[in-house]
């Protein structure tokens, strides 16, 4: 005998019902495809929005985004230029790589039609 959910009665589904397996795949496609630092940038941005209260979400938009501090506690406008400065240097070395990798790949095929006009 069947259930609603199309299941024979005794038997389980292997899935937890409303919970998706962990895939590694995607979080590999989204550092390839970002960086390993926006990568982490957005995995603390998206905890911080799903976990934090309402007060917590202001107090970071003062601090971190519109830079108010009191008079003399300026670490954090020193926080926001050091991130800013790394996340600069990550993007340089990251685009710096994957233009050699193009490069290279466009001297290989460059190399390829010389060979096919010469034949």
């Amino acid at each position: 005998m069947k259930t609603p959910g199309g299941l024979a009665k005794g038997k389980s589904s292997q899935k937890r019902p409303g919970r998706d397996p962990f895939r590694l795949d995607i979080f590999l496609d989204l550092i390839v495809r970002f960086g390993i630092t926006k990568f982490l940038i957005l995995c603390v941005l998206y905890l911080f929005l799903k976990d934090g209260s309402l007060e917590q979400h202001r107090e970071f938009i003062d601090k971190f985004i519109l830079l108010k501090t009191r008079p003399g506690d300026n670490k954090y406008q020193f926080y926001v230029i050091i991130a800013v400065i790394f996340v600069f240097i990550d993007q340089t070395i990251y685009y710096r790589a994957v233009f050699r990798l193009k490069d290279a790949r466009i001297r290989e095929l460059e190399q390829q039609i010389k060979m096919f006009e010469n034949k």
